[in-house]
């Protein structure tokens, strides 16, 4: 069973992701030993993502570089550094694989190819959501950074873009272009400088704070925010503005229809870091919540293939014992 079970929702996966950018082939000029380069895919502030093919297995592939003016940048070029280090020893089922690195003047990552992301679905009108399925998604989600916290790592950019979903549902923690380890005590980040994507960005990151493990949970917080309600918890009309209501002591209030499932919101996205979830506290009550689901009839309609075969069943039981109770009567 896939984290979406709806027939919609499966539909809509399999959409081909829509790229920010012209995807014109005559434009690349990037070369990588052992790989053909098909097009750009898609573009960030620092980075372009290619999609390419490599030669030896014919394996689609998603290929990152800096792009030529970033390169010459020196804090571009360390935090792209840095990320080639970190993704390279993560492992983990919901973390996006990595294939390989170069780390020669033109640094590059080679790593899965995925093309539907969480941000392609999230407002589609088409697509209605199951509660279970959200649940089971974030739950997902915070064991990858369950896994990444212990491993030392902060990935500090949480966000429906940078979640990306597998042929088979299951969602993928992508894109490590502004991780830090956690106890690192240097972040080569201008003084005052704000990092993250503001809508996603805990309040310590609109303090321009150091960052922890903790930012991530808020982050992620917002995500199943998001999920859950149809909307963002905040939505200012500019960065000061959104700045000012994630400093705001008080937690967002989901909509009366998911009232429920606000302990969680609660706990992910308490202001003060010593009230919030770490990303284990996480993972156990989205658990709890899933399992509650399973006895909520109003968030989780039977499986009719499942609800089939406990009637032929029972059917074939109610048989089975008629028929006993024939032979003994005529024996």
């Amino acid at each position: 069973m896939t984290p979406f079970d709806s027939k919609e929702t499966t539909e809509l996966l399999t959409h081909a992701f829509q790229s920010d950018i012209n995807s014109d082939p005559s434009t690349v000029s990037l070369i990588i030993p052992g790989y053909n380069i098909v097009k750009p895919v898609g573009k960030g502030a620092t980075g372009i993502v290619y999609k390419g093919i490599e030669k030896k297995s014919g394996r689609t592939v998603a290929i990152k570089v800096l792009s030529p003016e970033s390169r010459k940048e020196k804090e571009a070029l360390y935090r792209f550094h840095r990320e080639l280090h970190v993704v390279s020893r993560l492992s983990h089922p919901y973390i996006i694989k990595i294939f390989g690195v170069g780390k020669d003047e033109k640094p590059y990552i080679i790593m899965e190819y995925l093309k539907n992301s969480l941000k392609n679905v999230l407002y589609d009108q088409k697509v209605k959501l199951k509660k279970i399925d959200v649940l089971k998604t974030v739950r997902k989600l915070a064991k990858a950074l369950e896994y990444a916290h212990r491993c030392g790592v902060i990935h500090r950019d949480i966000k429906p873009a940078n979640i990306l979903f597998r042929a088979n549902g299951h969602p993928v923690l992508a894109d490590f272009g502004l991780v830090r380890a956690i106890h690192s005590k240097s972040d080569f980040t201008k003084p005052f400088s704000i990092l993250g994507t503001p809508h996603y960005m805990s309040p310590e990151l609109c303090r321009a704070e150091k960052s922890d493990h903790l930012s991530d949970i808020y982050s992620l917080g917002v995500v199943l925010f998001e999920m859950l309600s149809g909307k963002l918890p905040y939505n200012g009309k500019n960065f000061p503005d959104l700045f000012k209501q994630h400093l705001d002591p008080s937690i967002p209030l989901l909509p009366p229809e998911v009232k429920k499932y606000q302990p969680l919101i609660d706990g992910m996205m308490a202001k003060d870091k010593k009230n919030r979830f770490n990303a284990t506290q996480a993972r156990i009550m989205l658990e709890k919540y899933i399992r509650d689901s399973a006895y909520d009839k109003n968030d989780s309609a039977p499986d009719p293939k499942r609800k089939l075969l406990f009637l032929l069943l029972s059917g074939a039981v109610i048989i089975f014992i008629i028929l006993v109770i024939l032979i003994f009567y005529y024996i």
